[in-house]
């Protein structure tokens, strides 16, 4: 073997790529996914200090037949699940918000919506680990009576909001991949209607979705 070969060449002689480490996106996307968390977890963290500063556990702060704020403490999980594994959810936070952190700066495109979106992420799961380490419990506040959601806040909105925009986002770069490539072939009679087939099964997964999240919280066939 030759000894000036390449570390880790291949059968060819031609050096193996390894993935450079360096953020995918510009500096300017990184600032604002940073400006937004560091803008949310702040918020979310000084409404709670005013909640836990003013009133007691359960007791209600404003309310109407549709929306209340009540002060809630939550020791378990997504929608009062696992009740008393604070421990166990503060850990899975840590490694929550070290997986963002690993995925703003290593996998995160270089647009500013997508900044915005995993911004929100970071911030939402920062701002509900700081109540587990503080409190040992989620401070909620937000109750959709209306519907009978459970109660919510800050940071739980910004983590569902950045997960849907970034799950829009990919669905919608997919649908332009498709179009791109669609105009790039012969026209096809079927395509169009596989296009309206695509769209009907798009809706009808995101009806799913939803419907799993009220059973999941509402109707708590598990709880």
């Amino acid at each position: 073997m030759d000894s000036d070969s390449p570390l880790g060449s291949g059968p060819s002689n031609q050096p193996v790529r390894v993935r450079s480490l360096k953020p995918t996106a510009s500096p300017g996307t990184l600032a604002v996914s940073a400006a937004v968390a560091v803008l949310l977890f702040f918020s979310d963290q000084a409404v709670k200090n005013f909640i836990v500063g003013n009133y007691v556990p359960n007791e209600l702060i404003a309310g109407s037949r549709y929306v209340s704020l009540v002060f809630v403490t939550n020791v378990g999980g997504v929608c009062g699940y696992a009740q008393g594994a604070g421990t166990l959810l503060a850990g899975i936070g840590v490694l929550t918000a070290v997986a963002i952190v690993a995925s703003v700066l290593l996998f995160m495109p270089d647009s500013r919506v997508h900044g915005i979106a995993f911004g929100m992420l970071l911030g939402g799961a920062s701002g509900n680990l700081a109540d587990r380490l503080r409190f040992g419990y989620v401070i909620d506040y937000l109750t959709l009576d209306l519907l009978r959601w459970p109660s919510f806040n800050i940071a739980d909105a910004s983590i569902v909001g950045g997960v849907a925009v970034i799950g829009f986002l990919t669905l919608w770069e997919e649908y332009r991949l498709r179009i791109e490539e669609a105009r790039r072939q012969p026209p096809h009679p079927g395509r169009d209607h596989q296009d309206r087939y695509s769209i009907i099964l798009l809706v009808i997964l995101v009806g799913l979705l939803a419907a799993a999240g009220y059973l999941f919280c509402v109707v708590r066939p598990f709880g």
